[in-house]
């Protein structure tokens, strides 16, 4: 009965929009407009719009879960509930030793470090007439995008703290790369080394000192920071120009005629954002804790805003909170060529 009461008054609407329209252009039924429609595409009605914000945002969550970044390779992520975080760093765990009398409690030695967090946020406008005309055919890939850059924004991040690493200090006083690093009993150590060329051969002969330096740093108490004796989970971040070398050198089995000492012996990546082509980092991640802090405070969403009443622009954007910092200086070593 009330299927039939609706197709009644549907059919009068449609009756009575047939004889406005006699003698003149035919008038649009009023089906269209219940149903969202009108002259051409869509109405941007407030529906509408609400409409496309959940396809976009369902868009948005989807691509975002599929992307693969590098950060978290060398960051370890640590959440944030206000505008940042004071880290008190333990410079070391206590080491066992032989118990002999009452035990030895030690104080735990740290420094205090700083990170606020940062707002981000990245956007673009839907015209309301794009909207009616049912024009949205790039707008879904504009979503990608945003998506795209939202995930891989931290991964710039991290560049940006590598590359102002010799001019930013960290938790220990030093700037992050730096020949004089110093805690305690350890000596003077140093995460800076200069580099003696490019070549395969060179770089084959720098990645070497890299990895004895890995485990010569020292703790504060002068102990291995890394006691590991085996195989060492050593990443190569390379800028563009030095792919190729990288690649040869971990994966030919021959380099020159003779067996490559370094084959599988390390991973690399490549990273689009250094600057300097001949400077290269390699970055120790075997440890429970990586080089780099990623400080989440909220993860990037997308938000929409509804038109303003003095424009056609329906926005919509990403926006999030965080912050990359210093954690382990020891687990980071940057090679930088001779001016």
């Amino acid at each position: 009965m009330k299927h039939l009461i609706l197709f009644s008054v549907l059919l009068l609407l449609s009756t009575v929009s047939l004889a406005a329209g006699q003698g003149g252009s035919a008038a649009i039924h009023p089906i269209y407009y219940l149903l969202g429609f009108g002259a051409v595409g869509l109405v941007a009605n407030a529906s509408t719009i609400v409409a496309l914000q959940r396809n976009y945002s369902a868009l948005f969550n989807e691509t975002f879960d599929t992307i693969q970044t590098n950060w978290q390779r060398v960051a370890t992520e640590v959440p944030s509930t206000s505008h940042g975080n004071t880290y008190s760093f333990i410079l070391d765990t206590p080491r066992m030793r032989e118990w002999l009398g009452d035990k030895i409690i030690n104080k735990l030695k740290g420094a205090d470090y700083y990170i606020k967090n940062k707002p981000w946020e990245a956007s673009f406008g839907v015209d309301e007439d794009d909207v009616e005309d049912d024009n949205l055919g790039m707008y879904p890939i504009k979503v990608k995008e945003l998506a795209d850059e939202g995930k891989r924004h931290p991964d710039e991040l991290v560049s940006i703290a590598r590359q102002d690493g010799e001019t930013t200090k960290c938790w220990d006083g030093y700037n992050f790369y730096a020949t004089d690093h110093k805690i305690d009993k350890s000596g003077t150590q140093s995460n800076l080394l200069a580099g003696t060329g490019t070549t395969l051969a060179k770089i084959s002969d720098d990645l070497k000192k890299v990895r004895a330096q890995f485990r010569k740093f020292k703790t504060s108490q002068g102990k291995p920071f890394i006691r590991r004796t085996g195989k060492l989970d050593i990443l190569v971040t390379c800028p563009v120009e030095l792919e190729a070398v990288f690649e040869e050198l971990k994966n030919s089995k021959q380099i020159g005629g003779s067996d490559n000492p370094l084959l599988n012996a390390f991973d690399y990546i490549v990273d689009p954002y250094l600057e300097d082509n001949d400077a290269w980092y390699a970055d120790y991640v075997g440890g429970f804790i990586k080089a780099f802090l990623l400080q989440m405070r909220k993860r990037p969403e997308l938000k929409t805003r509804q038109r303003d009443f003095d424009d056609k622009i329906v926005k919509f954007g990403i926006e999030a909170r965080y912050n990359v910092g210093y954690a382990l200086w020891p687990f980071s070593i940057k090679v930088k060529q001779a001016a």
